[in-house]
């Protein structure tokens, strides 16, 4: 299902893009598809884990129209995905990995992807209130990371330390960790797959620093005229 739900998400890019696009996207006036801007990086993995693309955290699907309430993977979870770089049409492949440095920096302490224009929200149950239920203000093992429209609420506020961490602040002896195992995300271009990971929150600990540090990397500006279009 998986794999089928990525073919077609590549066929609708192709068709976006059209054979004779340029290698800056289909549309340059489109701001969604803008070259990167300062405030904007990939948030990836420190450590590769085999992978030579790297990791980075990533919206679920493909939402090639920006507007993310018109695609079911809206309510997926987030997960990380192979970095998309070093490929044409870069500027549109990786609207969906895209994130504002300000606004993790800033007051909000927001994930925002900032092209999508929604935020990374931790899953929590301190607000249900049911018969039975006891109070958890605590954020659970293996939480999992959601994007939803940005508000101010706690679920939403990340920090990010000089180790690369990034914690949420409900909870911040947790960490943003990525999965142990990886499976393949639909082919890039023959024998050349992406490849996908899940993404969890796991108490922070030295063992899994692997799979805990995270870095803030540079949006590279130009891109291969030689590489096969498309994104997943």
């Amino acid at each position: 299902m998986f794999t089928a739900k990525v073919r077609a998400m590549g066929l609708a890019v192709t068709a976006l893009l059209g054979s004779a696009a340029p290698a800056q996207g289909p549309d340059k006036g489109n701001p969604l598809f803008a070259p990167a801007s300062r405030d904007e990086v990939l948030l990836e993995l420190a450590s590769s884990l085999g992978e030579p693309r790297g990791f980075c955290v990533d919206f679920p699907g493909f939402p090639v129209s920006g507007i993310v309430s018109q695609y079911r993977e809206a309510n997926w979870p987030i997960g990380a995905h192979s970095c998309k770089i070093g490929i044409a049409h870069a500027n549109v492949a990786m609207i969906d990995q895209l994130f504002s440095i300000s606004a993790l920096a800033g007051h909000d302490q927001h994930l925002r992807f900032s092209r999508l224009k929604v935020c990374a929200e931790v899953i929590s149950f301190r607000n249900v209130s049911a018969p039975g239920h006891v109070r958890e203000d605590a954020v659970r093992e293996d939480a999992q990371i959601i994007a939803t429209p940005c508000t101010d609420k706690a679920e939403q506020r990340f920090v990010m330390d000089a180790a690369g961490h990034i914690r949420p602040v409900l909870d911040t002896t947790r960490c943003l960790t990525i999965g142990r195992e990886a499976f393949e995300a639909g082919d890039r271009s023959p024998g050349h797959p992406w490849y996908r990971r899940d993404l969890q929150i796991h108490r922070c600990s030295p063992r899994d620093a692997a799979r805990q540090r995270w870095r803030q990397a540079s949006v590279p500006q130009t891109v291969s005229p030689s590489a096969s279009a498309g994104a997943s």
